[in-house]
């Protein structure tokens, strides 16, 4: 083994077996050493010898106590996951000190391991690389596995709620941010998480839900999504984790668009277009602020970048969502947003609609929807004004 630091992994390894630290060790490992070259101004002994030692003071602690203590609510404050630290920083001089490192050395590392789980700042640049470095494997396809069994977490929850939502936000270097957010793209896109996250709809959803404010969205925009829901059954090739959300954030946009010019957006494009462009920032926003696949994100902006005024779709997503968007117009209540902003009576929007279904909507699938919702708006809309 040509590693400089082959013996103090054969003096780690006995206490390298509890709580899966001979996988997580190794990764984060090779973490700090991906750190260490964006940093290389920082102690390597240190910081690798740091990340070695960290966690060998699990091995010393009750077993039992791991699982029941060290997990959960108030975790990093409790005695089983102190005693951790304590034990390890002293092992660590041990282990260092019988090797024959430089004092101040050994004190740098037992200082690192000596609160790297349960003190919140940083007291060297070594100490944020490690602490960095420590983090960066729960973003794998292992560390979310064996992490999220330790939470009784489902692996999209745990990515969701633990890693995005916590432990991406303590990472101290942007180098290690930008490490985790390559790997969590990765361990979604393994894991399938796009359509194994059942809730991931319902957190766009919600994202999506105040920018609907304006030019009756809180009606459209989620009649249109069981709208798509529905089309998506004839489409089963469409990517759904693609088409869902683009039909739920294609007319953000709306909201930075000045209410007086809204009805004038319904036909003139240049009004149109502006809340393309700022839809298709505003959804980068949102699925971006949510860690959702970055491809599939840059998709969704490129739909809502031109869902209107794009003469045609640049793929079935696209297809499916205009679909979606335009078959709305049909029901109801789009009827009745068609009255209200341009027409004078339902019946005349009911005529206008129908004399534009086979130039708006595009697959045959759409059109027969359309012409099914059309007739149900007919009996309910026509009878009650007292047209036959």
């Amino acid at each position: 083994m040509s590693d400089p630091y082959a013996a103090v992994w054969r003096a780690a390894l006995p206490y390298l077996r509890a709580r899966k630290n001979d996988v997580h060790v190794p990764l984060s490992y090779g973490y700090a050493e991906e750190l260490l070259a964006r940093h290389p101004s920082a102690d390597r002994d240190v910081v690798l010898l740091g990340i070695l030692l960290h966690d060998v003071g699990w091995a010393i602690v009750d077993q039992e106590a791991i699982l029941r203590e060290g997990f959960g609510p108030g975790m990093m404050e409790s005695d089983v996951r102190i005693a951790h630290e304590k034990e390890g920083a002293r092992l660590a001089r041990e282990i260092l000190e019988r090797l024959g490192y430089p004092a101040d050395t050994v004190e740098h590392v037992v200082a690192i391991v000596d609160g790297h789980d349960t003190r919140r700042h940083a007291i060297s640049p070594e100490d944020e690389l490690v602490k960095d470095a420590d983090k960066l494997w729960r973003f794998t396809v292992t560390g979310v596995c064996v992490s999220s069994e330790w939470f009784g977490m489902t692996p999209d929850v745990y990515v969701e709620e633990r890693l995005v939502g916590e432990v991406l936000g303590q990472l101290f270097t942007p180098a290690a941010i930008e490490i985790a957010q390559r790997e969590l793209a990765a361990t979604r896109r393994l894991l399938r998480l796009d359509v194994l996250s059942a809730d991931i709809y319902e957190r766009i959803y919600a994202a999506a839900e105040p920018y609907w404010a304006t030019r009756d969205n809180d009606v459209h925009v989620p009649e249109a999504y069981a709208l798509c829901r529905t089309l998506l059954r004839w489409f089963p090739e469409a990517d759904e984790a693609v088409v869902l959300p683009a039909i739920l954030l294609h007319d953000v946009g709306y909201l930075e668009v000045p209410e007086d010019e809204q009805r004038v957006g319904l036909h003139d494009l240049e009004v149109a277009r502006r809340h393309e462009i700022a839809g298709a920032r505003i959804a980068g926003e949102i699925l971006r602020g949510l860690g959702y696949d970055e491809e599939r994100t840059r998709r969704i902006q490129e739909i809502v970048d031109g869902h209107d005024t794009r003469p045609e779709p640049l793929s079935l997503e696209e297809t499916v969502v205009r679909e979606a968007d335009r078959l709305w117009r049909f029901t109801e209540n789009g009827i009745r947003f068609g009255t209200a902003w341009r027409f004078p009576s339902d019946a005349e929007t009911i005529a206008f609609f129908e004399s534009k279904l086979d130039e708006w909507m595009l697959t045959e699938p759409g059109k027969r929807l359309a012409r099914e919702a059309l007739a149900r708006s007919k009996a309910a809309l026509l009878v009650a004004e007292g047209v036959d």
